[in-house]
């Protein structure tokens, strides 16, 4: 979990996150809690490259309806990344935002 000050506010426009295999989603809240977007992963299921079974192939992508959601300016945004309870190296979790 992470909390990132947002000096400057705007209209959230796109989202989705980076993350490893074994992810199980990420999630951007806003300051008073709300969900403001959620990826989640596209795991592969075939042989071939960009498909190989079991491994992170994808996440999905927030595009919400055009001014329907508000980030604030100073407004402080929560980054929560889930992976599966095991043992693992390389777990990260980055969110990409585009405001406007």
């Amino acid at each position: 979990k992470a909390n990132i000050p947002m000096t400057k506010g705007g209209y959230l426009i796109y989202g989705t996150a980076h993350m490893h295999t074994g992810v199980v989603n990420a999630t951007l809240y806003g300051q008073d809690g709300r969900v403001l977007c959620t990826s989640s992963p596209k795991y592969g299921t075939g042989k071939e490259a960009g498909n190989e079974n079991g491994y992170l192939v994808g996440m999905s992508v927030c595009y919400p309806k055009p001014g329907s959601i508000q980030i604030k300016d100073g407004e402080i945004l929560t980054i929560e990344s889930r992976y599966e309870n095991k043992f693992r190296t390389g777990a990260m979790g980055h969110f990409y935002i585009y405001l406007a």
